[in-house]
């Protein structure tokens, strides 16, 4: 009889650690004091992106585009919220998800509400966001599916008990970037400036990350909401110095740039034949219209020159030819463009003076493309 109680007790024992080994352990994370950046950046975790962030890891958008590395922050998520997976909020999430409210969308949507678990409306829905939800009423409908799931999951809970973790992250951000004032860089630059300027980082999100711009009572905010580039012991790493300087430029300036583009929309559509050649491209890179590409076009030659003051023209030049690699072919080009922009600061004191030059340079590329294609069709009649 002893024998057989000591059989099982061994047995219960490796049992328990079978199933143990395969949990993972992650140290405690002791509560740090905030540390204080000497620049205008706020790194800051949002709860608005949060609460979006843990609807959509229960829709298949989670399969395509959230983060692949695993993380402490995503298994407590998962434990807290998988019993509400059926939650309205879900649902409606799903949906706008299989009409292509993806992306840059959702995340935009969000920020135009007070946090959770109010999640009240503060700022009226962008033209730009209601087609790409199909409808103001949908934008409405779906906010009512949030505030419902943040109040019947008892999410500012959640939030609370995560207050270490979102501390550890955003510290390690701010000693990532230190105190260099790259506002002040892009402000000098475009000749205007912004209300506030966020780093948002989302635990869940893929790498790389989306820009926004929200009207306030104070004026405009604009975020640089980024997801991690890996994990180590169950927190996530943003990137390092490089990789900040780089994606806080990018995002940052299209909040400069593309409301410009916005205000000369139709101008810029004369010229939708160049985005043929790399249309295919583009949409790879979920760039699906003429407009998007003109705006991705411009970002990225700016932070091209931005580097050029940074580390110098070696540095530059190798961010143009990646871009170019990529398939923003007409780069070196809006380089020279931006060039004489640098230039003559006396003529174009800001950005929105400078962009009539853009457009006519948009125009010649225009001419050349056609006369390419008309000088191809010919060589092909003779043939």
């Amino acid at each position: 009889m002893r024998k057989i109680i000591l059989i099982c007790l061994l047995f219960l024992f490796y049992s328990g650690c079978g199933d143990s080994s395969t949990e993972p352990i992650y140290d405690e994370i002791p509560l740090e004091e905030e540390i204080q950046l000497n620049s205008p950046m706020i790194v800051k975790v949002d709860t608005r992106i949060e609460l979006l962030s843990v609807v959509q890891h229960f829709t298949t958008w989670a399969d395509r585009r959230h983060t692949k590395y695993e993380s402490r922050y995503k298994e407590e998520v998962e434990k807290y919220f998988k019993k509400y997976s059926g939650h309205e909020a879900v649902r409606l999430s799903q949906e706008l998800t299989d009409k292509g409210f993806t992306y840059d969308a959702p995340p935009n949507f969000v920020l135009y509400h007070s946090n959770p678990p109010d999640f009240n409306q503060e700022t009226e829905y962008s033209d730009y966001l209601i087609a790409r939800a199909g409808s103001g009423n949908k934008l409405e409908s779906f906010a009512n599916a949030l505030r419902k799931f943040a109040q019947d999951t008892d999410f500012p809970a959640f939030i609370g008990s995560q207050k270490a973790y979102f501390i550890k992250i955003e510290n390690d951000i701010k000693r990532t970037i230190g105190n260099k004032d790259y506002i002040q860089i892009l402000e000098d630059y475009y000749g205007s400036c912004k209300n506030n300027y966020y780093i948002t980082p989302a635990s869940l999100f893929h790498a790389g990350g989306y820009g926004a711009l929200v009207q306030s009572s104070e004026g405009e905010d604009v975020y640089n909401i980024c997801g991690p580039l890996g994990s180590s012991k169950g927190i996530p790493d943003f990137g390092d110095e490089s990789y900040f300087q780089y994606i806080m430029l990018h995002e940052f300036s299209h909040s400069f740039v593309n409301p410009v583009t916005e205000a000369n929309v139709q101008e810029v559509y004369k010229y939708d034949e160049l985005f043929e050649p790399i249309r295919d491209r583009m949409a790879a890179m979920a760039y699906g219209d003429w407009r998007t590409c003109v705006n991705e076009h411009l970002v990225r030659v700016n932070v091209a020159r931005f580097f050029n003051s940074l580390e110098g023209v070696d540095k530059c030049n190798e961010i143009l030819e990646s871009e170019y690699q990529k398939g923003f072919i007409y780069i070196h080009g809006l380089n020279a463009l931006m060039q004489s922009y640098e230039a003559d600061r006396s003529s174009f004191p800001d950005y929105v003076s400078f962009y009539p030059e853009i457009l006519k340079f948009l125009n010649q590329l225009n001419d050349i493309h056609f006369l390419l294609i008309r000088k191809t069709l010919v060589e092909h009649k003779k043939v």
